[in-house]
């Protein structure tokens, strides 16, 4: 885009414009609404607190221990302490939501 921007295409078909260099795939953007404002970056690496979005450990969240990618297989492997456990789960059922705490509240908190 002009200036050099970046496009990034959210799930429900919304879009923001802006400066987003330092995003990558997987990555998790919060955003403002209805100004759809990128108010927050969460890049997919580990140390971050993440949600399990799908699987048998749907809703369980934990700290990203390591992110590897798998032999013969398009998307990567993620390790995360969740209780003391560790689970894996695949890239795309795996959703940073925060640092080292969530920046976001989920039902029942």
């Amino acid at each position: 885009f002009k200036g050099g921007k970046i496009q990034l295409a959210f799930y429900d078909g919304k879009t923001a414009l802006g400066d987003f260099k330092k995003m990558n795939i997987g990555d998790v953007a919060k955003l403002n609404l209805p100004e759809l404002e990128v108010s927050d970056h969460l890049p997919l690496e580990e140390g971050k607190i993440a949600l399990i979005t799908g699987g048998s450990n749907v809703g369980k969240i934990g700290t990203i221990l390591e992110i590897r990618g798998q032999e013969k297989a398009s998307q990567e492997l993620i390790s995360l302490e969740v209780e003391g456990e560790t689970l894996q789960a695949p890239e795309e059922y795996v959703f940073v939501i925060g640092e080292k705490k969530p920046i976001i509240s989920l039902p029942g908190d």
